[in-house]
This record gives C-alpha cells, structure tokens and sequence, in this order.
C-alpha cells in the first residue's frame, strides 16, 4: 500500500509522470509471489493433520524457532524487511567511485544526527516521516574540494526552484558543516563519530542518497553530480 500510496499522490497532484505507476507493478510482483509462496509453506506444515506429520512438526519447529538465521528469514519474508528494488526502471545510481556498499534499491538504515543548529538529536526515520517528500541526503566529509562543494551548492539550489514540493534537502557533515554550504537552505545536520557515513559508505567521499517516501533508496550518486541526478530526475518527476 506504502509503495502505490506515494506514487498515486505524485501523479494525481500532477508532480509525477503517469508512467511512475507501472513501476508499482514491476516492483512488487516478485515479492508478493515470494511472500505467498513462502506463507503457503508455512500453512502447510502448521495444518499437517497426519499423525507423522504432526510429530515431526511438534519436535522440528521448537529448533528451527531457536536458529537464528531460520527465525531471521522467517521475520524478514513476512514483514518486508529485506526486499530490495534494484531491478525497479525508477531506481539508479550514478556510482564512479568504488563503492561497494549500500545500494539504490535497499532499504535506507536509520540512525541518529545532530542538528548543527540547535545541537538537538534526531533519528533519520523521523527526518523522513515528518514530511510526504523524497528526502534528498547529501553526506559531505572532511576530504571534499570546492568543486564538490560547488556542485552540491547547484544541486540544492536546482532541488528548490524545480522540485521543492516533492523532495527535502538534507546535508550531513562529518564532523561540521562546510562553510561553503552554510547558506544553503537545506537541513544541515552533524555525524560528530560518522557512524551515519559509516553505514552509508560515505567516510571517503561526498554522496547523495534520494531516499523516498516508504523509505528505499531511489537514487545513489558518487560523486555528486548534478547532470546525473538532472536527468534522474526528469525520468521519475514532471
């Protein structure tokens, strides 16, 4: 429901191409095929009614339950949790550095931030709830040049006059906020222990992460590159 909720609200308010929608389909097909084949073979060995049966699953499902990987596997194909959308048409990356980590198409982590205004924690999920917009992540670091830093200065400046009503900006500093990006007006929060860059993949280098409204990456781009992510952007938003 999340995922055809915000790409329904896109289109309807005339924010999105009408074509977002066929993403719902070539998305979600192949994990409601994996989720009912699984829960079916579930059914099946809870309702086994012979005599057999209902020993071996009486004695085999007490251990299988106290496996971990079993128990993880079983949680994450009920609930979601491990679904990735790398195959989707409006998912992308624009990746030149090596970077083997997370992924555009995976589920975005949460973690903790410091706002560099008001010294204030704040979780990430909640920067990503407290609106209906893509939220836009710009992680910089201690080894950023200008030209990085005059690149994402372009990128804010395009998110706010073309697409500021679908998509909130948000830089995330290592250590402080550059002062070339002071003036930006984008969110600006701080990693002070980079645990945040750590789990993005973002220690070495500058990167975006477009996050969108049920939380899976939509967009990577390493390094920041604002005819990239133009063209991006062009493809999923009008």
């Amino acid at each position: 429901a999340i995922n055809l909720g915000w790409k329904l609200a896109l289109v309807l308010n005339k924010k999105a191409h009408p074509k977002l929608l066929e993403s719902y389909h070539e998305e979600r097909e192949p994990i409601g095929h994996d989720v009912v084949e699984f829960t079916h073979k579930l059914t099946r060995v809870i309702t086994m009614q012979s005599k057999v049966g209902t020993k071996i699953r009486n004695h085999l499902m007490p251990l299988l339950i106290q496996i971990e990987p079993f128990r993880e596997k079983m949680v994450n194909t009920i609930e979601e949790l491990t679904i990735h959308y790398g195959h989707s048409p409006i998912v992308e990356e624009s990746v030149h550095e090596h970077s083997p980590e997370l992924k555009a198409g995976s589920r975005a982590p949460d973690g903790t931030v410091t706002d560099a205004n008001t010294g204030s924690a704040k979780r990430l999920f909640s920067i990503f709830s407290e609106t209906r917009k893509h939220t836009l992540l710009v992680y910089t670091n201690a080894q950023d040049t200008e030209d990085v830093y005059q690149e994402i200065n372009y990128i804010d400046k395009h998110i706010a006059q073309r697409y500021e009503d679908v998509i909130q900006t948000v830089i995330i500093g290592n250590r402080q906020i550059p002062k070339a990006l002071e003036a930006t007006p984008a969110q600006k929060f701080l990693d002070a222990r980079s645990k945040i860059h750590a789990t993005y993949g973002t220690k070495k280098h500058s990167a975006l992460y477009l996050i969108r409204p049920d939380g899976y990456i939509g967009y990577r781009a390493i390094p920041p590159s604002l005819d990239d992510f133009r063209g991006y952007l062009k493809k999923v938003f009008l």
